[in-house]
């Protein structure tokens, strides 16, 4: 494991309300889910034809946030082997105390199923599920590798899937 990736790896919980999280899907960012609290960003991909930015709190270092920029294609809908909920979200391993954008350059994978969403970049056999309103940050082997967006309403879906290449106005949508 590279330096860049040990910041995905999970140290810890952390109590979270759930309405504190919103899921936004508009023609800026394609999918946002976030919290309000200061933040230094992990970005995945490539940054050409894909991006997504982990969000993370600057002081806590959980998770308080995804940012899906760009991607270039869904890939087919694999669903993940959850073998244990915890109603909190993650922290993550880190000595960061102040605003960073950090490459971290792996590759990740997005996929729709009926009313769900997947944002995966590693294995999603074994996963415990970090449950926070409408996502379960999926963590295997101590590792941050997906979020895994649930139930959520059809026309947020049919939004989703027809993002890239039909830009609208906001949409807010909650699950």
């Amino acid at each position: 494991m590279d330096s860049n990736t040990e910041l995905l790896t999970v140290v810890g919980q952390k109590s979270i309300p759930d309405d504190e999280f919103i899921l936004d899907i508009d023609y800026v960012s394609t999918c946002r889910l976030g919290s309000e609290s200061g933040n230094y960003y992990l970005i995945l991909g490539d940054r050409k034809h894909s991006l997504l930015e982990v969000v993370v709190a600057q002081y806590g270092h959980y998770v308080s946030g995804l940012v899906l920029v760009i991607f270039n294609e869904f890939k087919p809908w694999v669903t993940p082997q959850i073998s244990m909920t915890i109603n909190k979200i993650p922290v993550l391993k880190s000595d960061i105390d102040d605003y960073k954008v950090l490459g971290i350059g792996v590759p990740f994978g997005v996929s729709t199923h009926e009313r769900d969403i997947l944002l995966s970049w590693g294995p999603l056999d074994d996963c415990t599920a970090y449950r926070s309103g409408p996502v379960d940050f999926l963590v295997h082997d101590e590792q941050l590798v997906g979020a895994w967006f649930k139930y959520l309403d059809e026309s947020c879906i049919e939004l989703f899937k027809t993002q890239i290449a039909v830009p609208s106005e906001p949409i807010f949508c909650t699950p």
